[in-house]
């Protein structure tokens, strides 16, 4: 399913074997939730819509929370000038138990502007397959990023249950994107594309030189 320039050995491979079952047998889902994400419109800079990243937000805040793991999902914004708040963040938390270590996982659902609409082969908000490969701003930069850890942990929810013993945290900002002047010969194809959705997960990430791209469980950016 995954493939790695840096495998690790499972210390329980008939566990790491269910989990990986069970990741595999969602992908439908999982793949038709990072549609809908492609559909939110949520670029952060300060001349578009701050409501859609608002929307992007309770749309991510909704996947952690379907997981089943965590004792608590917020949507919270941090003050970035005077009485400004800055973009809505997805913060959760599940405790560790019996002094196991804590994992933290990052990701963010804004995104940047889709540039010069002559550049795209399609529209740049309606997500499409074509070959083994989903195409969208944001498919890829991040919100598979955020994908990757919903379906990872739906799959650990689906065969652990509450046996879970590590803390984790995840933590999904709403302003990454945004950092970045624009420069007026981007193309769309930067970030554009998902790395590939079939079962055998060679990628080659799309920008102007293709390069190999090791995914994680399900993408990579």
């Amino acid at each position: 399913m995954t493939e790695s320039s840096y495998p690790v050995t499972a210390t329980d491979p008939e566990l790491a074997g269910r989990i990986r079952e069970s990741v595999q047998g969602a992908l439908p889902s999982s793949i038709a939730d990072l549609s809908s994400l492609v559909r939110i419109p949520s670029v952060s800079w300060d001349s578009f819509d701050p409501a859609e990243v608002v929307r992007s937000s309770d749309a991510v805040r909704a996947l952690v929370e379907s997981t089943g793991l965590f004792d608590s999902v917020t949507t919270s914004r941090a003050p970035i000038e005077g009485d400004v708040l800055g973009h809505p963040a997805v913060l959760a938390v599940r405790k560790a138990r019996n002094g196991r270590p804590t994992v933290l996982l990052y990701a963010h659902h804004d995104v940047q502007p889709q540039g010069h609409a002559e550049l795209w082969e399609t529209a740049p908000f309606e997500p499409t397959v074509r070959g083994d490969r989903l195409y969208g701003r944001g498919a890829s930069d991040d919100k598979a990023g955020v994908m990757t850890h919903v379906a990872a942990l739906r799959a650990v929810q689906d065969v652990l249950g509450d046996d879970l013993q590590v803390g984790v945290v995840v933590f999904i900002e709403g302003r990454r994107s945004s950092v970045r002047a624009p420069s007026r010969t981007s193309s769309p194809s930067i970030g554009r594309s998902s790395p590939p959705i079939s079962s055998s997960w060679r990628t080659r990430t799309t920008r102007r030189r293709p390069f190999q791209a090791s995914p994680s469980v399900f993408a990579g950016t």
